[in-house]
């Protein structure tokens, strides 16, 4: 039981739940808040920074999924990690704008977007937005990570066909 507790990822855990206008959040032990669900219809979404006199560190799994209303995001310089599935079929979703803050991008955040979905985005068979690399495509072989590139989303070259990546210092 314990090993299985100690898996758990920290933003998981929860002092205890809240709603704020369109946010469903969580209070997390360090005091910090992450957003659970996100439940209007805005067209262009700026995250808060803080909700309720929390501080925004993370938005988890599936909080944004499915929000096809929505076409422009920008999430807060306090937020540092982006769950899985976050944004998966925001089809309208076609700008992102991530900051500096983030260290980790959970598999399939930014699936079936507008952004995703638009292979003039795509480059060299890989997806970045700003310095984040999102995701490579199946058929890619060699992939050259470019400078200045932040974080690498999980499982973001795991169905590749990859034999040469290049990663710069």
């Amino acid at each position: 039981v314990v090993m299985l507790i100690t898996m758990i990822p920290s933003f998981t855990i929860s002092s205890f739940a809240a709603t704020s206008g369109n946010f469903q959040y969580l209070v997390l032990e360090d005091g910090t808040a992450s957003i659970r669900k996100y439940t209007g219809l805005e067209t262009d979404l700026e995250i808060p920074s803080e909700i309720d006199g929390y501080t925004v560190t993370a938005i988890e799994r599936e909080a944004f999924t499915n929000c096809t209303s929505l076409e422009s995001i920008i999430i807060p310089d306090s937020v540092k990690i982006i769950g899985m599935y976050v944004f998966s079929s925001c089809t309208s979703l076609t700008s992102i704008t991530l900051p500096d803050s983030v260290t980790s991008i959970g598999p399939g955040a930014f699936n079936n977007t507008g952004y995703y979905n638009d292979e003039s985005n795509w480059h060299d068979g890989v997806l970045y937005i700003d310095n984040y690399l999102i995701e490579a495509k199946e058929n890619i072989e060699v992939c050259h990570i470019k400078q200045g590139t932040k974080v690498i989303a999980d499982d973001a070259l795991e169905f590749t066909s990859l034999t040469s990546i290049t990663i710069p210092d």
